[in-house]
C-alpha cells in the first residue's frame, strides 16, 4: 500500500514540479511512519525505514507509461527525476557527518526477461540500448551510474558470484 502510494506521489510531481518528488517520497513514508516531516532526524529515520523494507517498495498496479510491476527507484530512472530524487534526499554527501544513512540502492530484483539486476545493472541496461537514446539522457545516467557505483558502493549482479567484495545481500 505505501509503496503504491509512494509510486502515486511521484508522478503526481512528474507533471507539476520535479522538485517536489524528493519531498513527496520523504512527506509520504514520514507520514506513513508517524514521523514529523520538519523533524530534524526525518530524513535518517525514513532512510532507515526504507532500507529496513527495501524489498517491498515495488509499483505493483498498472501504468500504461510505466513497467509494472517496478521497484520504486528504478520507476524514479524512468520517470527522468533521478537527479532531484537520488542527489536531493535519497542520497547525502558521504563526507558530512549529519547525513550518514543513505538508501540501499543494491536490491537484488528480478527483471522482465527473469535475471537478477541492482540498479547498477538496470541503468546499465537502459544506455546498452541504444533506441532509448530519446526517453533518457544517457549523459545523466552515465554520471549517476559512476557516482552510485564510486561514491555509494553500488553494485553489479554481474560481479557478485566472481568477487567477493562485490557480494550481494540475499544473493
Amino acid at each position: 500500500m505505501l509503496a503504491n502510494r509512494l509510486c502515486d506521489q511521484l508522478s503526481n510531481s512528474e507533471t507539476t514540479d520535479k522538485l517536489s518528488g524528493p519531498m513527496a517520497f520523504k512527506s509520504t513514508i514520514a507520514e506513513f511512519i508517524k514521523q514529523d516531516v520538519n523533524s530534524k532526524d526525518t530524513r535518517k529515520k525514513v532512510i532507515e525505514f526504507w532500507n529496513t523494507n527495501k524489498a517491498q517498495f515495488i509499483c505493483t498496479y498498472g501504468n500504461l507509461k510505466y513497467l509494472t510491476p517496478q521497484p520504486v527507484l528504478r520507476r524514479i530512472i524512468d520517470m527522468n527525476i533521478q537527479e532531484e530524487v537520488f542527489f536531493e534526499f535519497l542520497l547525502e554527501d558521504e563526507f558530512n557527518d549529519e547525513y550518514q544513512v543513505n538508501v540501499d540502492i543494491n536490491i537484488v530484483h528480478i527483471n522482465p526477461k527473469g535475471e537478477a539486476e541492482t540498479l547498477l545493472d538496470y541503468i546499465q541496461s537502459i544506455r546498452d540500448d541504444k533506441s532509448l537514446a530519446a526517453l533518457y539522457d544517457f549523459d545523466e545516467l552515465a554520471d549517476l551510474q559512476e557516482s552510485l557505483q564510486e561514491e555509494y558502493g553500488g553494485k553489479y549482479v554481474k560481479y557478485a558470484k566472481k568477487y567477493p567484495e562485490y557480494a550481494l545481500e540475499g544473493y
